[in-house]
């Protein structure tokens, strides 16, 4: 009988005492069998077994063989809380498949059949993602999907996908599995699904980063930025002299219709057409008028001042614009002078400085104008009227654009007639003041007026 080892001379079976001892020196019982000599070069790869992830998406192979040595190969477990394996023996060299089942470290023992043996380290890195089923979900969410967006390394980068729905979330706190990914820091792009296996539409979506812990479980907390689909806007009022804060009820949508809790993914602007300063909308982030999440709620603040309806318009990237209105209640300018039958009214019949007939004065005033705390210049123009206009015949100070009391005075050149003199305030409210000339201090007949 024979038998051999590594490079070792073919024997014979030893017949003296002298041949049994050289035939145990060179690893033989004196019958020809082998008696323990260890096999040269029993190898395992990769060693340690860095796994990353769990399930399919982290198995690595580990690789066993023996240069020398064709028998089979066991693997001690001590991994069952850490990572599985499949097959638990080998009948010869070969592969066996490593999968993570928790973050940490633990290390298998490979023996082959005539004693030697190789321990091999084996760690899982395992990276989670967190997020508020409220503020981050939606209650049409059906799966959420995880990417490894950097390092992109060995063809990391596939997402993993969990089908899950809001009412699934234990405690309001939505889990879920995050792709295989290293040590160090990474970046994630987590967005979630109205449709299973990722499917459908996107609901809300987020990057995040976080520095992974080799052989640990990794939390990650994402806040997600919920998309926006549609956008509505709701108005307000005022009156004129009054100052006031109001709400702005804004609502946005996500694309299934869902008024959206949580944070937009585009934020949404609120201009303002009034461009007097009387309006500033406020309660966005840093105080503004851009608004980043729900829980910001937008007022508009105003002076009182007199002005016209603003137009309020919310827009956002992508989303068609909501418009609102600004109502402002205002009054009229009231008019304080001379009048004929309660009509706002100046006679002249003189073109003598100082003379009576030479000039007539007047003062305008109007809420939200130039009472109380605001201190704004009326403007005015004139406008022929009558069968005799004349608004040639009249001077008026001072000018348009100042003041709020008034001088009308005749011309060198004044002649008999009429002439409208529409003074204008805030909100292009107006009061009418009829001017009139006369050749002698009796007055024209047939006077009239406009309010």
């Amino acid at each position: 009988m024979s038998g051999c080892s590594g490079g070792a001379a073919h024997l014979t079976p030893a017949t003296s005492a002298g041949g049994a001892a050289l035939a145990m020196r060179a690893g033989f019982a004196p019958n020809g069998f082998a008696v323990g000599r260890r096999a040269a070069g029993l190898s395992v790869s990769p060693n340690p077994l860095k796994l990353l992830g769990t399930g399919a998406a982290s198995k690595t192979l580990l690789e066993i063989s023996e240069k020398g040595y064709k028998g089979g190969f066991s693997l001690g477990d001590s991994c069952a809380d850490v990572a599985t394996f499949s097959p638990a023996s080998l009948k010869k060299a070969g592969s066996v498949a490593f999968e993570g089942k928790s973050g940490g470290s633990c290390s298998v023992v490979v023996t082959d059949t005539i004693g030697n043996s190789e321990t091999v380290a084996v760690t899982d890195t395992v990276v989670s993602v967190r997020f508020n089923a409220t503020t981050s979900g939606s209650p049409e969410m059906a799966s959420v999907a995880v990417r490894l967006l950097s390092p992109d390394k060995k063809g990391f980068g596939a997402p993993v996908v969990t089908d899950i729905t809001a009412s699934e979330c234990r405690l309001g706190k939505c889990a879920v599995a995050g792709p295989p990914a290293p040590p160090g820091k990474d970046k994630f792009l987590v967005t979630t699904f109205d449709k299973k296996k990722g499917g459908g539409t996107i609901l809300a979506t987020n990057s995040a980063t976080m520095r992974v812990k080799a052989a640990k479980n990794n939390a990650l907390s994402a806040s997600l930025l919920k998309v926006v689909s549609k956008l509505s806007l709701g108005g307000a009022s005022g009156t004129a002299g009054s100052a006031k804060s109001a709400s702005l009820e804004l609502t946005a949508k996500d694309p299934k219709g869902v008024t959206i809790v949580g944070k937009y993914e585009h934020a949404v602007t609120i201009g303002d057409s009034d461009t007097s300063g009387a309006t500033t909308i406020r309660g966005g982030s840093a105080g503004g008028n851009v608004f980043t999440d729900s829980e910001q709620k937008p007022r508009l603040s105003y002076t009182g001042l007199a002005i016209g309806d603003a137009t309020l318009t919310a827009s956002a990237k992508g989303v068609a614009d909501a418009r609102a209105r600004f109502a402002v209640t205002s009054s009229a300018p009231v008019y304080s002078g001379p009048e004929v039958s309660g009509i706002p009214e100046i006679d002249l019949y003189s073109t003598t400085s100082g003379s009576s007939g030479f000039s007539g004065s007047f003062t305008v005033a109007q809420t939200g104008w130039n009472a109380g705390s605001f201190d704004k210049a009326f403007t005015y123009k004139t406008a022929s009227t009558g069968s005799s206009p004349n608004c040639g015949s009249y001077a008026i100070s001072p000018a348009s654009g100042s003041g709020k009391s008034y001088t009308v005075s005749a011309t060198a050149s004044s002649v008999a007639g009429e002439c409208d003199l529409i003074v204008t305030g805030g909100a292009g409210k107006s009061t009418t003041v009829l001017l009139t000339f006369t050749t002698s201090s009796i007055g024209v007949n047939g006077k009239r007026g406009k309010p």
